[in-house]
C-alpha cells in the first residue's frame, strides 16, 4: 500500500510513518512532499496537512475516499466551504495517542 503525505510539519511527517508503519507493516511505503508536486501523485491513500490561511485549489480531489485531511478546528468551516462533500477530516493537532 502506498501513501502520500503534504506536510511541512516534521513532527506530523514522522507521526504518519510510524503510524503507517504500526497499522500496515514494512510492505508500506509513505512519501512525503512539503508542497503538492506538479505533476500527479500516485498513491492508494491521500494525507494532507492543511494549514490556516493556506492557499487552496479550486477544485476538490475526485475519489474523495483516498484523501484524508488534517485541519486545526478554527479552519475546518472554511476548509468545508472549499470542499464541501470531504468528509475525511481529522482535527489537528495530530499526535500518537497514548
Amino acid at each position: 500500500m502506498r501513501f502520500s503525505l503534504v506536510s511541512t510539519d516534521p513532527k506530523v511527517q514522522a507521526i504518519c510513518r510510524e503510524a503507517v508503519t504500526d497499522l500496515f507493516g514494512q510492505h508500506c511505503r509513505l512519501d512525503c512532499w512539503p508542497e503538492p508536486p506538479s505533476a500527479q501523485l500516485s498513491a492508494d491513500v491521500y494525507l494532507w496537512d492543511i494549514e490556516a490561511g493556506q492557499p487552496w485549489r479550486d477544485d476538490c480531489p475526485d475519489e474523495h475516499w483516498r484523501h484524508c485531511f488534517f485541519v486545526g478546528k478554527p479552519y475546518v468551516e472554511e476548509f468545508h466551504k472549499h470542499c464541501p462533500y470531504v468528509t475525511n477530516v481529522l482535527l489537528k493537532p495530530v499526535t500518537k495517542s497514548a
